[in-house]
């Protein structure tokens, strides 16, 4: 099984560690063969201290950071996949927040990268260990700036807007129409929407990385095929995921599910069933189960991509509503964990 696992929301408690649960159940999907991919929005600068709290390196793990706009082999150390924002398009996305009186920031040479100070970018900065630059020139400094290795380029841009979320709504919607082929938009929380480079998502991870592992570890292909455990779990969740996703729907405390709730999850497994059907035989587009949970809009696309798509209990109704399972634990109580020993299908991971 290959896990790809977002991290705020996800992995990682409100005060940003990693709980003594999850680190044990990763170190069971690594004892039984299987991958963890940290698949998040932050850069790989602020990943790197729970890549190694977790030992990717040592045990084979990978990074697709920015939204899967880079994706890093810890073992190899080694960028595979590395996609960028154009300095063009920055700039404008910067100057467009700027008349509408929204904070921006982007990356480059592993820093964090403002055209002024604020307490939007020290609290970034603090939140994620990374260095500050403010600059009146962005696009002139990334030119001058080009990135090396694993250090954070121009991967995407942020806005943020703590606590104006509708502020952002609005900027996203009238600018819906420039984004196309330039860069695609995307919340990761409700204060920070994030423009990637066109085409990229944490779905395109999900696919590179199955194919990528799957054509180059032959035991990982025979071993990682989803077990009919793990299938039966899917639809036999159905109705424990309905009871969490009515409330949600009507708005009521304790209703109960409608009766096509259940249907619903099954019917969203039947859809995956080729994908699934082709990694039990061999098939073309066989290889290892694919798994991916997270909580947030950013999350959709690998949920939707991977073999199995998880929903965190905290995550948002969208992202509930779209997942094969809703995990019973929160993120402040080992959910990934549960996600780990749930697919693992009775020991083959």
């Amino acid at each position: 099984m290959i896990l790809f696992t977002d991290l705020d929301g996800t992995l990682l408690s409100d005060d940003k560690t990693i709980s003594e649960g999850n680190r044990q159940a990763a170190a069971e999907l690594f004892a039984a063969g299987g991958r963890l991919v940290l698949t998040t929005g932050r850069a790989v600068e602020s990943v790197t201290s729970f890549a190694q709290e977790l030992s990717l390196k040592e045990r084979g793990g990978y990074i697709a950071a920015f939204n899967g706009a880079l994706i890093y082999d810890c073992a190899a150390d080694r960028v595979m996949v590395r996609r960028e924002v154009t300095p063009e398009v920055i700039q404008y996305l910067f100057d467009e927040a700027k008349a509408a009186g929204i904070y921006a920031q982007t990356f480059c040479g592993g820093k964090v990268l403002a055209a002024r100070y604020a307490p939007e970018l020290a609290r970034y900065c603090r939140h994620n260990r990374m260095e500050g630059v403010v600059t009146d020139h962005i696009a002139a400094y990334i030119k001058a700036h080009p990135a090396r290795g694993a250090a954070a380029g121009p991967q995407k841009v942020m806005l943020i807007a703590p606590g104006e979320r509708e502020r952002l709504v609005r900027f996203r919607r009238e600018h819906l129409a420039w984004e196309q082929g330039r860069c695609s938009s995307v919340f990761s929380s409700p204060e920070y929407l994030e423009y990637c480079p066109w085409g990229v998502d944490k779905g395109s991870a999900v696919t590179y990385l199955g194919r990528v592992i799957g054509e180059e570890d032959p035991a990982c292909r025979e071993t990682g095929c989803l077990p009919q455990t793990a299938v039966a779990a899917v639809c036999g969740n159905a109705g424990e995921k309905g009871d969490q996703r009515e409330p949600a729907r009507t708005g009521g405390a304790s209703g109960g599910p409608r009766q096509t709730a259940g249907a619903a999850v099954c019917g969203k497994a039947a859809v995956k069933g080729d994908r699934r059907e082709s990694a039990r035989t061999g098939g073309a587009s066989g290889g290892p189960l694919t798994v991916a949970v997270g909580d947030e809009e950013n999350d959709l696309p690998m949920i939707r991509a991977a073999q199995i798509g998880v929903a965190m209990r905290n995550g948002t109704p969208e992202v509930r509503s779209a997942a094969d399972y809703v995990t019973k634990a929160d993120h402040n109580h080992d959910g990934v964990a549960e996600v780990i020993r749930r697919f693992g299908g009775a020991g083959r991971l």
